[in-house]
């Protein structure tokens, strides 16, 4: 199986975990729009938004570490000294920064919430996010190993408890936005549980001080990359917060959240690409296959991009539920967009990390950062929702442009850039057709959405992208999950997943 065939195998597998995690919980948000008040859907809104995005300061790099030392060293030993260290580390950091959060509660729920009153709702946040870090190093050493078909079992895990427990604390003991919190810790408990379980055989709990400081010096120049992220697709809410009304931030929500269901395809990417490119960097032709690779990565964003902001007049009418959300419609298709420009940025910025040379992702954050806040300065305040879905997406168009030139001078890869101006060109006039003269739920209205989406899978093969015959033998190798034998009698790569 070619390093191409692995990584849409695993991706798909990946695919197939987070929908099942996420998913599931994207499929609450009608709930929650059709039993809280938009003040109250706006205020869980901020509290999943704080615990995004603080997840990266609890574990301080420690899973993106722990992936690139694991392929590093090929010696067992070796491995165990960075899981091991992994593991202590964020358990330590995370009892550390929950004491904090613990003592600080009142002024942290007035500077989140601006209401001191919500300061039991900041300790629930810390108990979630300590836990999300402590099993995002399970999820990283799964990833390390490829074991696809292990990640999305311990996603399902959480799939199955969390949700089910949100139900029965909203509907049947009618604890509310309480309910939710507790029910997510549930299923977070249940997801590192399992991922414990399944990563018994290779977790040694002791720490290696030199193994710290090489994972720490690894990891550190990443946070601000994490941070710039949570920035620029979080701070949105804050701010209209402080500028508008919870209504306005309510919609917001709501259209934020629609645009998300795109991370399901994004986070199943990075879940599965770093592992491949690393081991694909050390090959002869690695500049060409993760060429290929970004050629085949684009076109799926862009296709799941496109038909996203399509549908999202039926998909704000589903999730929201009354009229009140109805003008989520035009927020919904930035955001999409928004993180399909993400999803390239991390295709091209795993050249940086391959060569080590991180500081160049922390200038990039810094700029990113600067961008988004100048450029929310200026639209919030006068366009409200709608200024901060703008801000977004141009925050990652710079990324994307600035992201590209560095990373091709760091690590050069020749990427098809005709093609992809072709696909980019045809998708922004189509979506702007469509958001002038056919963007309303009558059914002629969303057939000549569907149709439009047709046409621009045509257009694929036409601009040179993909290749039809590929386009096959990279579903098969997606579906292909059965370990099998090669023709010298080795194991392949399905093995990992047994």
């Amino acid at each position: 199986m070619s390093s191409l065939e692995r990584t849409a195998k695993h991706t798909f597998i990946y695919m197939l975990g987070l929908m099942a995690n996420r998913g599931v919980a994207f499929l609450l948000v009608p709930l929650y729009t059709r039993t809280f008040e938009p003040s109250v859907f706006a205020t869980w809104d901020l509290a999943t938004t704080t615990i995004i995005f603080l997840v990266p300061l609890f574990e301080l790099g420690m899973a993106s570490a722990l992936v690139r030392y694991y392929h590093q060293h090929d010696e067992e030993r070796e491995r165990k000294k960075a899981i091991g260290t992994a593991f202590v580390f964020v358990l330590c950091s995370s009892a550390v920064f929950s004491i904090g959060a613990f003592l600080f509660a009142p002024w942290l729920a007035a500077a989140i919430f601006g209401d001191a009153s919500l300061g039991h709702l900041v300790k629930l946040i810390a108990v979630t996010i300590s836990l999300t870090a402590v099993s995002n190093q399970f999820l990283a050493l799964l990833r390390a190993q490829e074991r696809s078909m292990a990640f999305s079992i311990v996603n399902l895990a959480r799939a199955v408890v969390g949700p089910l427990m949100i139900l029965l604390l909203i509907l049947v003991f009618d604890f509310g936005l309480v309910g939710v919190l507790w029910g997510d810790i549930a299923g977070i408990v249940c997801m590192g549980a399992a991922g414990l379980w399944l990563t018994r055989r290779h977790l040694v709990f002791a720490i290696s001080g030199a193994r710290l400081k090489s994972m720490l010096a690894f990891g550190l120049p990443l946070i601000p990359w994490a941070l710039t992220i949570s920035i620029i697709t979080l701070s949105d809410r804050y701010f209209l917060r402080l500028w508008t009304d919870l209504e306005e931030l309510a919609i917001y929500s709501l259209g934020f959240k629609v645009g998300m269901i795109m991370t399901l395809f994004t986070r199943a990417f990075q879940a599965a690409w770093p592992a491949s490119a690393y081991r694909i960097a050390k090959e002869d032709d690695a500049r060409e296959q993760l060429a290929d690779g970004g050629r085949y990565v684009f076109s799926a964003s862009a296709l799941l991009a496109a038909g996203l902001a399509l549908a999202a007049p039926e998909l704000v009418a589903i999730f929201g539920g009354s009229d009140f959300y109805a003008p989520a419609i035009h927020i919904t298709p930035w955001i999409v967009f928004s993180y399909a420009l993400y999803q390239l940025t991390l295709l091209l910025l795993i050249a940086i990390t391959i060569t080590h040379k991180n500081y160049y992702v922390t200038v990039l954050a810094v700029g990113a950062v600067f961008v988004k806040l100048v450029l929310s300065v200026a639209l919030i305040p006068k366009f409200g929702a709608y200024g901060a879905a703008l801000s977004t997406f141009g925050s990652f168009c710079m990324l994307l442009i600035f992201g590209y030139l560095t990373a091709q001078r760091v690590y050069y890869i020749p990427y098809p850039l005709k093609p992809v101006a072709i696909l980019v060109t045809v998708i922004a006039l189509f979506n702007a057709a469509a958001f002038l003269f056919v963007y309303e739920t009558t059914p002629v209205h969303t057939m000549v959405r569907i149709a439009m989406w047709c046409v621009l899978v045509a257009v694929l093969p036409v601009s040179g992208l993909i290749d039809p015959d590929t386009i096959r033998r990279l579903g098969r190798a997606a579906w292909r999950r059965v370990p099998r034998r090669t023709s010298h009698g080795e194991q392949g790569i399905n093995a990992n997943d047994a």
